[in-house]
């Protein structure tokens, strides 16, 4: 029932509360949003398409705080009910304690192992190569050997069907398919996510990713679920371990600046 899942959802809540209090002295949880529901919607055209979807998702805000110290971070899923509250209290504590209690870097350079949160936020100032027609033009920018945008390592991929992330409806905001996109590949640059009037052979193919926020916005060409393809041989306790003197960085504490023109980027971070 809704009220037996509000009080689940409360619950968690709570638990991350006591935990964050467990882990750090004088920690307070401030604030706590929880966005919860479902969405159904039908689209008709003028070239033929007659489809429909349902669409659920939960996000969850969370402010903590310590003395004079404050961090938030936004965790979305599925569901409210399947957030791992205690996992967030352990992650805010750190995050708590490293601003307290930690220094700056005393180093500028080093090798650097970098948390998801981080690696997201830096995945997602690659959008206007990553997206749009005009990605070839920033693409071409940014090559340098062997015509590479990246290095071999690197496999970059927009897929809105990925297993275990939001469950997105089959079709984008224009009731094109979605599909699997490899964007770069290997480090070479494959083609931006493109919509059905932008893709053309020789330019790449449509990938169903125009995004209707609601029904009052036209479409507008984004991600979905987009992310660095991991090694599956490599463990991240291994890649932290792998580092004998250098930087681990948790979490962004700014929005950062990202200039794909001149290839500069500044971000922010902890760790």
């Amino acid at each position: 029932s809704i009220g037996e899942y509000v009080a689940a959802c409360l619950a968690g809540v709570f638990d991350l509360e006591r935990a964050l209090a467990a882990e750090v002295d004088g920690a307070r949880l401030v604030r706590a949003v929880v966005d919860d529901g479902a969405s159904e919607a039908r689209l008709l055209s003028t070239r033929g398409i007659d489809c429909g979807h349902r669409h659920r998702a939960a996000m969850l805000f969370l402010e903590v705080a310590a003395g004079e110290v404050r961090r938030s971070a936004e965790v979305a899923a599925k569901a409210a009910v399947e957030i791992d509250f205690e996992a967030q209290a352990r992650r805010l504590a750190t995050l708590l304690t490293i601003a307290r209690d930690g220094d700056r870097a005393s180093a500028e350079s080093g090798p650097m192992v970098l948390a998801p949160p981080v690696a997201a936020r830096a995945l997602a100032g690659l959008l206007p190569m990553l997206v749009g027609g005009d990605g070839w033009r920033f693409a071409r920018s940014l090559r340098g050997r062997r015509d590479r945008v990246a290095s071999e390592r690197v496999t970059v991929i927009d897929d809105g069907g990925l297993t275990g992330g939001l469950p997105r409806p089959g079709i984008d905001g224009q009731g094109v398919p979605i599909r699997a996109v490899r964007l770069i590949e290997a480090g070479y640059y494959r083609q931006p996510l493109l919509s059905w009037h932008e893709a053309h052979p020789g330019r790449g193919e449509s990938s169903g990713c125009m995004l209707r926020p609601t029904w009052r916005q036209p479409p507008e060409p984004g991600p979905t679920h987009l992310y660095l393809k991991p090694d599956e041989d490599v463990s991240p306790a291994a890649l932290v371990g792998s580092v004998r003197r250098g930087f681990y960085w948790l979490d962004c504490v700014g929005a950062g600046r990202f200039d794909l023109a001149t290839d500069r980027f500044e971000l922010p971070v902890c760790g």
